[in-house]
């Protein structure tokens, strides 16, 4: 049996939160609301869990795309679909190596 202790120390997620969104546009912009406090709103990290049509979830990277703050995240899908994200602060924020 797993202790709950040595669950949490194997596992990296700090906080996490599970939402579901409708993209009612294909490539418009959508905050999402969640409930989750990281350090800084940029530490929010998504994955796909589940969508009801072919799309892509993705964050704008244009010069001009809405920022993150407290309490929301903005994504973007390729299509019109709903989707089903899992939303997640890391223990220790780990910064991309791109």
């Amino acid at each position: 049996m797993i202790r709950s202790t040595d669950l949490h120390a194997v596992v990296p997620d700090g906080q996490w939160q599970i939402v579901d969104v409708s993209f009612t546009a294909a490539n418009t912009d959508v905050q999402i609301a969640h409930t989750l406090s990281p350090a800084d709103p940029a530490d929010v990290e998504y994955s796909v869990i589940r969508l009801n049509a072919a799309a892509v979830v993705y964050e704008d990277q244009s010069a001009s795309r809405q920022h993150w703050a407290d309490g929301f995240i903005v994504l973007r899908a390729s299509a019109i679909c709903k989707a089903r994200l899992l939303l997640r602060v890391l223990k220790t924020p780990i910064t991309p190596q791109f």
